[in-house]
């Protein structure tokens, strides 16, 4: 796709695309040939964007990263206007739709898709992916967490490595210790589950202590 915009005199438009030719390798009508025209007339006329990346072409994956990037810069920056610390911005990846409470901390290498909202004064330590998650006010995500379709509770510690797949609801102060997976489960406030243990289609309550290799499911 060009990005280019072009307004013509009315007149001169209709005169030159009638005598507009092909004469190229593509066997093509370019309508560019008519700035050309313009131009040997002395009748053009150039405005420029005061920021050229607004119409910058993407024509090559290398264009794509680029733009990209480019838009990375600009979330990571707004964030980071509303109060947000990331430790290596050059590493994060963010949604347009993702929102970040003041005072929250994002480590490197955190990968946030599709509608995630994290609340304030949260701690994401690294290597993060999160997914259409919600993490409330005060939680701490350690090292390696990965989770999709989650809702993570108020102060609650997750992690290292631990996997919350969809429907995965921990209450407050919840604690999910490295390599334990949580699916389509509701866990209770204060209750843990600090490793090696799955937690699958259940309702677990209030101040429950999960031992290392329990299994729940169906």
């Amino acid at each position: 796709i060009n990005t280019g915009t072009y307004c013509f005199n009315a007149k001169f438009l209709f005169q030159r695309l009638a005598r507009l030719g092909r004469d190229n390798a593509q066997g093509e009508y370019y309508l560019t040939d008519l700035v050309e025209a313009a131009a040997n007339d002395d009748s053009a006329a150039c405005v420029t964007l005061e920021d050229g990346d607004e119409g910058h072409g993407v024509n090559t994956r290398a264009d794509l990263a680029r733009i990209e990037n480019l838009m990375q810069e600009r979330l990571i920056d707004q964030s980071m206007q509303a109060g947000v610390t990331f430790l290596d911005p050059a590493s994060a990846m963010l949604s347009a739709r993702t929102v970040i409470g003041q005072d929250t901390i994002i480590g490197p290498c955190v990968r946030l898709e599709g509608d995630v909202i994290i609340g304030r004064d949260c701690v994401l330590e690294g290597s993060i992916h999160l997914r259409n998650t919600i993490v409330e006010n005060g939680a701490l995500l350690r090292w390696g967490v990965v989770a999709d379709g989650a809702r993570i509770g108020k102060g609650a510690k997750v992690g290292p490595y631990a996997h919350l797949r969809p429907e995965a609801d921990l209450g407050e102060d919840v604690h999910i210790g490295n390599f334990v997976e949580v699916k389509k489960a509701t866990i209770g406030a204060l209750s843990k589950a600090n490793h090696l243990a799955y937690i699958g289609d259940a309702s677990v309550g209030c101040d429950v202590n999960i031992g290392a290799g329990t299994i729940t499911c169906n």
